[in-house]
């Protein structure tokens, strides 16, 4: 019987938005446009976003704790994959995948942003979308060999482990997660997959957002010109790298601004 009910929840569309250095307010503008076009009736919506609990603006920081987060999207919606666990990816979901900022510990040496942090892979258990959380022994030994199998160009590997290797270390890594979702597809036939990367530096997620559209997922990229932040000046960057990677992901506008698609009208549409 809880088999049966597992799989009457058991998500068959899943869109994954990826992100790092939002402008302020875009995480609100996104739990609106969700709620307009009733998209979780039938999706489930999985954030890989470096830093979620801090939203940048035009304070620098704008501290989120998970109680807020829960408070503004609803307990029962939100599910923060942040223990050693397997997760069902179910319908009606927001999964929020863990960020090493909440993991630091003081040593000797200094903080430490990898002690006890979770990896987060994406799988198929029982023809069933699951989510891996399990302990992190080093952001190098947890990638080293996904990279090697996955990042065919030693050049592109190189530039994915340079900026793992950055002071902050960017986790979780959008590229990882979204390859394995597109990976997942070829799976389970009857799976819907989608990918949306918003503002943020660097290139993270233009492999990973690729490979969801090489597997007939729809995507899309945050307009790069409304991508702003006045500490972060490369914010367009992520969804920049995406549209060189592969030019014809769709461009949409969070702030509603510009002569792209809305993101609510995007919604509407891969609905």
């Amino acid at each position: 019987m809880s088999i049966s009910k597992n799989k009457e929840k058991a998500a068959q569309k899943i869109l994954c938005i990826g992100g790092s250095t939002l402008n302020e307010g875009t995480i609100e503008k996104i739990k609106d446009a969700l709620i307009a076009t009733d998209f979780l009736q039938e999706w489930a919506v999985i954030f890989v976003k470096h830093l979620y609990f801090f939203v940048y603006g035009s304070q620098f920081y704008n501290v989120k704790t998970k109680k807020d987060i829960e408070a503004e999207w609803a307990p029962n919606q939100t599910v923060f994959v942040d223990h050693t666990n397997i997760y069902s990816v179910n319908k009606q979901k927001i999964y929020i995948l863990p960020d090493p900022d909440i993991c630091k510990v003081k040593e000797a040496s200094g903080w430490n942003p990898m002690k006890n942090c979770l990896v987060v892979n994406c799988k198929v258990e029982n023809n069933l979308v699951k989510l891996e959380a399990v302990e992190s022994k080093g952001i190098d030994k947890n990638l080293d060999a996904w990279l090697k199998q996955n990042m065919d160009d030693a050049s592109n590997s190189s530039r994915v482990k340079d900026l793992l290797n950055d002071e902050r270390l960017e986790m979780p890594c959008i590229d990882k997660f979204m390859m394995e979702l597109a990976d997942v597809k070829t799976k389970i036939n009857d799976l819907t997959i989608a990918g949306l990367i918003l503002c943020g530096c660097y290139g993270d997620g233009a492999y990973g957002l690729k490979a969801i559209k090489n597997e007939g997922g729809a995507t899309a990229v945050q307009d790069p010109d409304e991508c702003w932040h006045s500490q972060k000046r490369a914010t367009w960057s992520m969804p920049s790298t995406a549209l060189e990677n592969e030019p014809n992901h769709e461009k949409i506008s969070i702030e509603e601004n510009s002569d792209f698609t809305s993101l609510t009208d995007w919604l509407k549409s891969i609905r």
